[in-house]
């Protein structure tokens, strides 16, 4: 189970689904205790690039169709899931969602989130990190994402959000929750999916 390493987390909101395609990966996720990003056409570990310049160069010729802008973006991304986040961050996980889309977002979960891995043989996304996942699985009105986080869009693959805009969606979703996940216990007390 991932442990924080006593520092004060940081909160990011993960979506599940591809970019590309729209196709769900969160009963991945579960079965393998995981969250993860995509990018199936990039094929190097991203954790072995000590700066973004340096990981956006050597993603470029997996990327080489896309625009610069794009191909920034994936650097941004891998370089945030693999260097960024640490140990013991608080990740919502839901589908991405759009102002245009349906009202009701589909909330799985929340994690407590581990080490980064770079499965290069997995069958679905490589790149993932360890997570205790506490299942929630219920559809959120879009309204609540939007006034408690400030996103009035979450189709970007990965979000940072402040400590306080965390606290201010699980409040609004405490009826979710289990006594152990609300205020201050949402940091030491886990619950697998099951």
């Amino acid at each position: 189970m991932p442990q924080s390493r006593h520092r004060h987390p940081s909160y990011w909101i993960i979506k599940t689904t591809a970019g590309d395609t729209g196709k769900s990966y969160w009963d991945q996720f579960k079965a393998n205790g995981v969250v993860a990003v995509g990018w199936p056409s990039v094929r190097l570990d991203p954790s072995l690039f000590m700066s973004l310049p340096a990981l956006t160069r050597a993603i470029a010729p997996f990327v080489a169709g896309s625009s610069k802008k794009e191909r920034q973006y994936s650097a941004r991304i891998l370089f945030a899931f693999t260097r960024v986040w640490q140990e013991g961050d608080i990740a919502i996980i839901c589908d991405g969602y759009n102002t245009r889309g349906p009202r009701d977002v589909r909330l799985h979960g929340f994690a407590i989130v581990g080490p980064f891995h770079y499965r290069a043989s997995s069958t679905w996304w490589r790149f993932q990190r360890d997570a205790s996942i506490r299942c929630i699985d219920r559809d959120i009105p879009r309204r609540t994402f939007v006034s408690t986080l400030g996103l009035r869009t979450s189709r970007l693959t990965i979000h940072q959000i402040s400590e306080g805009a965390f606290f201010a969606f699980s409040r609004q979703v405490s009826d979710l929750l289990p006594d152990s996940w609300k205020g201050a216990q949402l940091r030491t007390q886990v619950e697998f999916c099951e």
